[in-house]
């Protein structure tokens, strides 16, 4: 089975590239902190996160990209397998700097049901990583994504 390019559901590998939050930076660089940050410095922590993930799976997901312009297609067990071996380990390592952040008390109930949004979207992804390599599949991101949109993150949640 092929799938276009230039199809909507590369939506998983997509969402990968664009919320994709998680590790890549710094590996020296704590996140962890003792008392609550302030929201606008938890967003721009979270934020950090997410650009340095995104360009870990954008540069894991180079040899995709380029066997999907020689051909025009990605087939499914290609993507499939990039999913499980490279974008989901990304959101794995979001989940687990995500929780070492501490936000601010008055958020917590909404980072707390962002974290279990983006929880459920990487075990739905796992469960089936060949559904989500389809060009139709529904994002099982689209949930984490606005509600990190709509808590004010910036690159946590850009839907591409």
């Amino acid at each position: 089975m092929k799938r276009k390019l230039a199809g909507a559901a590369v939506s998983l590998l997509v969402a990968a590239l664009a919320a994709g939050c998680g590790s890549g930076g710094d590996s020296k660089t704590s996140t962890t902190s003792a008392t609550p940050l302030t929201k606008a410095a938890f967003i721009t922590t979270a934020d950090k996160l997410c650009t340095a993930n995104k360009r870990r799976i954008e540069l894991a997901a180079t040899s995709l990209r380029d066997a999907g312009k020689k051909t025009g297609t990605l087939q499914v067990p290609d993507v499939a397998r990039f999913l499980i071996k490279s974008s989901l380990p990304a959101y794995d390592d979001l989940l687990n700097k995500l929780r070492d952040l501490n936000p601010p008390t008055a958020d917590q109930k909404t980072i707390d049901e962002l974290i279990a949004s983006l929880a459920g979207a990487i075990d739905t992804a796992k469960a089936d990583p060949n559904r989500y390599s389809h060009n139709n599949a529904p994002d099982p991101f689209a949930d984490a994504n606005a509600r990190a949109k709509k808590y004010g993150m910036k690159v946590c949640g850009e839907v591409g």
